[in-house]
């Protein structure tokens, strides 16, 4: 096609404006990677891609749902410290919303795990303070329900009497009463699911894996 029938030809059609979306890969790439390190966010301190669940346990075999995967976890001081944030990536034609959404639903539906041994101590501190066996029972059903209730195999058990030793010693330094058993076991149990203790208790403190309240 010649010059003069090229012109002729367009001007004949409609215009066309092809745009491209970005996708979600390029979304992160050319958009969210940018300004991630633009505020400040070093790649010591970001985590993609990393399961923060192992997936709740669903029935007696040991099924679980899918593992919860945020596209960036944002942790301070660095990736051995706390998450702060996470953010999730949309492709372009997608609404914001989804992706807050979707955080949203990481940060409030964490997986909660319970060393059984747990639920009765905890049986035993109501039945203590001498409340209802049916209000106690219901209030067991609701931990239960709301976390996944692991047993003490033979491997937690090692690890737990080895978390319990690191706790003694820890405790016999800062003088502290002696750490119970089923403080070492919590502790080995966040370490194997990489997971966070949420406690008040002393003898935790200092511990990578402990947020205290």
């Amino acid at each position: 096609m010649d010059l003069e029938n090229y012109h002729h030809f367009y001007e004949q059609k409609p215009s066309v404006l092809v745009v491209k979306m970005l996708n979600e890969a390029d979304t992160r790439a050319k958009l969210i990677d940018p300004k991630l390190h633009q505020a400040g966010w070093t790649e010591e301190m970001i985590e993609r891609d990393k399961p923060i669940t192992r997936g709740q346990v669903i029935n007696e075999s040991g099924d679980r749902l899918p593992s919860k995967k945020p596209d960036y976890q944002l942790f301070y001081p660095n990736r051995s410290g706390m998450c702060i944030a996470v953010v999730e990536a949309k492709a372009e034609g997608e609404s914001h919303l989804a992706g807050l959404q979707q955080a949203k639903e990481y940060l409030e539906g964490g997986e909660i795990i319970t060393p059984d041994i747990v639920i009765a101590e905890v049986a035993r501190k109501y039945v203590r303070e001498g409340i209802d066996a049916r209000e106690i029972r219901g209030r067991l059903y609701f931990i239960s329900s709301q976390s996944g209730v692991e047993a003490v195999d033979a491997d937690l058990a090692l690890a737990a009497a080895e978390a319990w030793r690191e706790l003694e010693t820890k405790a016999r330094k800062g003088k502290l009463r002696m750490p119970s058993l089923t403080d070492g076991i919590v502790l080995a149990l966040a370490r194997k699911h990489e997971a966070k203790v949420l406690t008040g208790d002393e003898h935790f403190k200092g511990l990578k894996e402990a947020i205290m309240l």
